[in-house]
């Protein structure tokens, strides 16, 4: 989850599309991650006041794309904080972390310590808006490389879900992000 700062890229981040197995080769099978929770197709169009994604957000869903030949998802659990005042937090975690053998906090082995860096992803910050992206301001990150950076993320709201987009770089390759959250009920 972790990667390099996306800072000073122009890079417009797209739908994802993913096929159903059976599917293969049927343009009408392909659907991005956000139709297939929400239904229907996003429309790309500015966020048009803090107002709207201030909150709390759950996640709902995630998927990453690598060029145009790989695409995975993976059950994740996650928490997204606005504020009014301008800060911000997120934590996301794959749901399926494992867990120590040991009950203290700094006993585990050095696989399960790797497997725990690996599988969750925390940073907080400002936040700023500027038109159809949201600019994280990171000051805090369980991946050093980010405090102090600004982490770019597309953004658009859909039927009451907020879909945040971002390039990444995982293990040397560059990945793509989309992540559908909704507010908690």
């Amino acid at each position: 989850m972790p990667g390099l700062s996306n800072v000073g890229r122009s890079r417009q981040v797209l739908p994802f599309w993913v096929v159903w197995p059976g599917e293969l080769g049927q343009k009408d099978g392909a659907r991005s991650v956000s139709a297939m929770i929400s239904g229907c197709e996003p429309e790309r169009g500015p966020i048009m006041h803090v107002d709207a994604i201030v909150g709390v957000w759950r996640l709902v869903g995630f998927q990453r794309r690598n060029g145009l030949t790989e695409v995975e998802s993976r059950p994740a659990n996650g928490l997204l904080f606005y504020t009014t005042d301008g800060f911000m937090s997120a934590v996301i975690s794959y749901r399926d972390r494992g867990r120590f053998a040991s009950q203290d906090y700094r006993g585990g082995t050095p696989a399960e310590a790797k497997s725990a860096v690996d599988s969750y992803l925390s940073y907080c910050g400002r936040y700023t808006l500027s038109d159809d992206t949201v600019i994280h301001h990171v000051e805090m990150s369980m991946y050093p490389n980010w405090a102090g950076s600004d982490q770019r993320r597309s953004a658009l709201l859909r039927d009451g879900q907020l879909v945040l987009g971002a390039p990444m770089f995982i293990d040397g390759e560059e990945w793509t992000y989309e992540l559908v959250w909704r507010r908690p009920e």
